[in-house]
């Protein structure tokens, strides 16, 4: 058989899935240890974007889509409570002045994202960074010789060039520039937003922010002390049956 086409992967606490550009499993360990794997199709739009790299698609487009591929029950969850929340604030509390918010957000809005983006890590570090080597190491193994043993896993390095953390900082800071562009010229700061990220993305298409020296360099480091941590046997073996539950849906599709 020749070797599927893996197009990224996704961890959180206990979960880890792993995406081909036809099928996402999902490998979660319960409590007691438990792993159980759910496997299912891409709706026929991301299999054809996913399978059509060539395409002038916004690349915000395709992260989008790759994100609702791979996004929890209780990702989808959070969503809905935060929508919920601000629905209800705008029904019950209409009366609210958000002047004195706006205006604080306005003068310390790079203290607001510092402080989310420094929340954000250490959450990261504590709770998902095995998960996230082990997901890693899985993929690592099978793009060198097409294995899914945990030999070939265990010899596998945590950290990998091609992470989605390395579109981290990039982002990060377009938003910072955004923002900066937008309040100085007087810009609608979505749009600006929008289109300082979409030229981002497109750097990566083309060249590669693992490829340029100072962004590869941040994102190593960043894998190494922050987002990715050797992996124990459980995550081990977590990762590995996600990846095992691909191979096969691909050989019986």
């Amino acid at each position: 058989m020749q070797k599927i086409k893996i197009v990224g992967g996704m961890s959180t606490a206990s979960r880890i899935s792993i995406l081909s550009d036809e099928f996402i499993a999902t490998a979660h360990s319960d409590e007691d240890n438990k792993i159980t794997c759910k496997v299912k199709r891409h709706p026929p739009l991301s299999r054809f974007l996913y399978k059509n790299e060539n395409l002038p698609i916004p690349k915000l487009v395709r992260l989008i889509l790759f994100s609702v591929d791979a996004m929890t029950k209780k990702g989808w969850a959070l969503l809905g409570l935060y929508v919920f929340s601000e629905v209800l604030l705008d029904t019950f509390f209409p009366s609210i002045d958000s002047t004195a918010i706006s205006a604080f957000l306005k003068q310390y809005w790079l203290l607001v994202y510092v402080s989310i983006l420094v929340g954000v890590l250490t959450y990261i570090n504590r709770q998902i960074a095995t998960w996230h080597g082990a997901e890693h190491m899985a993929i690592a193994a099978y793009d060198r010789n097409g294995s899914t043993t945990t030999l070939a896993i265990t010899h596998e390095c945590p950290v990998h060039d091609e992470c989605g953390g390395r579109l981290f900082i990039p982002l990060f800071v377009g938003i910072v520039i955004a923002n900066v562009i937008a309040n100085k010229f007087e810009l609608n700061e979505t749009i600006t937003t929008l289109a300082v990220l979409e030229c981002a993305l497109w750097v990566d298409t083309l060249k590669g922010w693992d490829k340029i020296p100072g962004t590869s360099h941040a994102s190593h480091f960043l894998q190494k002390w922050v987002t990715t941590r050797y992996p124990g046997e459980q995550e081990m073996r977590t990762a590995q049956r996600a990846l095992q539950e691909l191979v096969t849906a691909h050989l019986n599709s």
